[in-house]
């Protein structure tokens, strides 16, 4: 007999499903023809134990997939215990993997998970199935092939012909690699026949296999062919596991899930419709989602109407009838849509008819676990707590964003408790406080729940305000799950997280004063005080000397930050605190002072320095050094300093050193204005004119304003430039603009407009120098044939 590698496809169909050790149902993890012929054909059978393609440590989820009061979708959640490795398995009422376990735990038969287990799936190579040109997966990609080859001519077909074109469908994939199966889908096979080999073993074995089309002709017993070499899977790591709720949006193939299918709602209607067998009418089917999708274009302010519908549903029929169908299927209904409903418009109509399809055929289904399905005490914690604080809750395929207030106190926002009075005006007042802790205490567990869009006001100065984006997601509960083994309270959990960071970076010999930094500003922002304190300690103390200036200044921030009362999570006062939840903070005294000498005596080692970020971190020095608790902290040392980098320093510390000499009152400004204008004429050369680039670099960086609020600064750099003749200009503005690169554009509009006010030249809206030319039309078509002129010659000469 030939072997599947060389059969033509009736023999090789033949073999499979001939297949009794085990027998074989190749399936699409989530296919109503597999689903609504699978209890059929399981009947008929009467298997003694059934194997399922399911990660064999997930097993333990079994009897709560089959729980009657489990509704779908449902994905169990894998996660590694270190948080980078996360996987999610969803199940749908129409996956043929939940179909068969719902049929086993219902008439008793033992289920098995064989696949390869989800911890030890890190590290193995993947790759695409179906490589060659010629082969049907290159023809038919993907789920476009399934659904024209099985799926379509599936509808009300006989439930072993359903099986037996599935499993051709995999052979054919399977054919399509040449024998170069990837090393994650060898590794899978591997422990498939494993696990098989002791369930077909036993005397009287009937075990049914129920696994994806592409592994089926891997598992036959006796024909190695098709199977390619075995793999050894990767090596173990402890998983953390789930069960929790999914949504249909998600289960979309559009949402990203790479086994996901298109159009979740129609899939489960479809699903409904073939399983009832006796009653089942797809074609009526078709024409109740006509009429919704009607409806809801209408809803959407565009005219669809009965006999728009009615025209669709005959359009549907008819390609059915064309295609040898049974009946119309998600194909024939969505080319009756563009066709009869969205009337050919790709844009307007065709987005309205789009979102209403979207409607009808993805739907908002989302599943329910049982009442009593093992969960961590956080995870029922966080969903109470989001419920309480009434955030977002439920997964989402869209974020949204969220602006909170939460540096502002109760008495300035409310006054007193209000007219609710009590504890009742309390946690009205600080709902914001306690929402902005929450979401970071929840970033502070690793779970991708909410990221900060800003956090600091105009000028550095603290923002009241601070912008949330909120996505829940599948992930979000996954890594909820996995936080719970540190804490049973989002407090507990975060505290947990941030000392199991230190650990690791401690273990790894990476506890950079940089990291230990962040660490600390993260601690206190989920209101981590213990950590804060002791993590504050270390950083005054011995890793002191470790820190450059940047890192210093960071420092020298945070700890004014907390000790003025401006971090949300550690409240300075009582009247802020939420017993139980955030604690007020009584700052520790640290040694601020021994942080900005520190500082001082690390500004020599900025010399060599190419970094705009060590410029600026400069100027946040003199900064410091302008407010009167720190003004007589080592000024005489610091000016030294300065005068020494604006000397040897490279020309970036040179320019920046020079600007702060004048922040901290070392020098006067006509002095600098004088030196920046020697810069300009100094720029002879290419070296000059790149030095000139890189001292107004650091100039600027540090100082942009100072050129727009004196007019020292600028007339002096102006008068110059308005001096140079027009050669000497062109060879200075490449330098010129690299230099003015660091502002923002809203400080060149500044800028723009202190230069209008030194021309005395103002643009239309009175608001400065407009830098529009108005050229006459006549010139721009002179210029325009002269350009079209150029450009002939040059073709000429080509």
């Amino acid at each position: 007999m030939a072997t599947l590698a060389h059969a033509d496809p009736a023999s090789a169909v033949d073999v499979l499903a001939a297949s009794a050790r085990p027998w074989l149902f190749g399936v699409r993890h989530h296919s109503p023809a597999c689903s609504a012929a699978l209890p059929a054909l399981l009947d008929a059978l009467a298997p003694t134990a059934v194997a399922v393609e399911l990660p064999a440590d997930l097993a333990a989820w079994l009897p709560w997939l089959a729980h009657a009061a489990t509704i779908a979708p449902v994905a169990i959640a894998a996660v590694s215990r270190s948080g980078d490795e996360l996987g999610f398995y969803p199940f749908a009422d129409f996956s043929p993997e939940l179909v068969a376990i719902r049929w086993a735990a219902a008439r008793g038969v033992p289920v098995h998970a064989i696949d390869l287990p989800s911890g030890r799936r890190g590290g193995i190579e993947r790759g695409p199935r179906g490589s060659r040109e010629r082969g049907i997966a290159a023809r038919l990609a993907g789920d476009d092939g399934w659904e024209r080859l099985v799926e379509a001519p599936a509808v009300l077909a006989e439930p072993e012909r359903v099986r037996r074109a599935a499993l051709l469908y995999g052979w054919a994939l399977r054919l399509d690699t040449g024998g170069d199966v990837d090393a994650f889908d060898r590794a899978r096979e591997t422990v498939m026949r494993a696990a098989l080999a002791p369930l077909v073993a036993a005397p009287g074995a009937r075990v049914a296999a129920i696994v994806g089309s592409f592994h089926a002709a891997a598992l036959v017993d006796g024909d190695d062919s098709l199977r390619g070499a075995a793999n050894d899977p990767g090596a173990s790591v402890d998983m953390v596991s789930s069960l929790i709720p999914y949504t249909f949006e998600l289960l979309d193939a559009r949402s990203g899930y790479a086994a996901g299918i298109r159009d979740p709602m129609w899939q489960q209607r479809l699903w409904q419709e073939l399983a009832a067998r006796d009653g089942g009418d797809v074609t009526g089917l078709v024409a109740r989602c006509l009429v919704e999708i009607t409806r809801a274009i209408r809803a959407r302010g565009l005219p669809a109407s009965v006999p728009d519908a009615r025209a669709a549903a005959e359009l549907a029929m008819s390609l059915a009838t064309l295609r040898r169908l049974a009946a119309p299927g998600r194909r024939e209904l969505i080319e009756a849509v563009q066709s009869a409903l969205a009337q050919g418009e790709l844009l307007g109509r065709g987005r309205v008819v789009a979102r209403a399809l979207g409607e009808v055929l993805v739907g908002g289904r989302r599943g329910h676990l049982a009442p009593g399905t093992p969960r961590s005490g956080l995870g029922p914690h966080v969903a109470a707590l989001l419920v309480e604080l009434r955030l977002p809750h439920e997964p989402m395929t869209e974020p949204e964003d969220v602006r909170l207030d939460p540096l502002r106190s109760r008495s300035e926002r409310s006054g007193s408790a209000g007219p609710r009075g009590g504890a009742e005006g309390r946690r009205g007042a600080s709902i914001d406080r306690r929402r902005h802790v929450a979401m970071c205490r929840l970033r502070a567990c690793g779970v991708p729940y909410a990221q900060q869009l800003d956090s600091v006001g105009v000028g550095g100065v603290d923002a009241l305000t601070a912008s949330w984006r909120i996505r829940m997601t599948p992930a979000t509960e996954a890594m909820i799950e996995l936080a719970g083994l540190r804490g049973v309270t989002l407090h507990q959990a975060a505290a947990g997280a941030l000392r199991a960071e230190h650990a690791h970076l401690d273990g790894d010999d990476k506890i950079t004063p940089a990291a230990l930094i962040a660490l600390t500003e993260a601690a206190a922002e989920a209101g981590c005080g213990d950590l804060v304190e002791a993590w504050l300690a270390a950083l005054a103390g011995p890793r002191l000397a470790d820190a450059s200036l940047g890192e210093l200044i960071a420092l020298v921030a945070l700890v004014e930050r907390i000790a003025a009362g401006h971090v949300v999570g550690l409240p300075a006062s009582l009247d802020d605190a939420i017993p139980g939840e955030i604690d007020v903070y009584d700052a520790p005294p640290v040694e601020r002072a021994a942080i900005v000498g520190a500082a001082v005596a690390s500004v020599l080692g900025l010399a060599g320095s190419e970094s705009l970020a060590d410029a600026r971190a400069l100027g946040e020095l003199a900064r410091l050094f302008q407010r009167a608790e720190h003004a007589a902290l080592g000024d005489g040392r610091l000016r030294w300093s300065l005068d020494e980098l604006a000397r040897t320093g490279t020309p970036l510390i040179a320019g920046a050193a020079a600007v702060v000499q004048v922040l901290i009152g070392s020098r006067d400004h006509d002095d600098l204005a004088t030196q920046i204008g020697g810069w300009l004429d100094a720029a002879v050369d290419r070296e000059g004119r790149s030095r000139l680039a890189h001292r107004l670099r650091g100039a600027l960086g540090v100082a942009g304003p100072l050129f727009e609020a004196e007019p020292a600064f600028l007339d002096g750099l102006a008068a110059r430039v308005e001096s140079l003749d027009d050669d000497a200009y062109l060879a200075r503005s490449s330098a010129l603009r690299e230099g003015f690169e660091v502002l923002s554009t809203a400080s060149r509009r500044r800028l723009l407009r202190a230069l209008g006010d030194r021309l005395g030249v103002t643009d239309a809206r009175g608001l400065g120098l407009d830098v529009v030319t108005e050229i006459p039309p006549a010139m721009l078509a002179l210029a325009a044939d002269a350009d079209a002129a150029g450009r002939a010659a040059m073709e000429e000469l080509a």
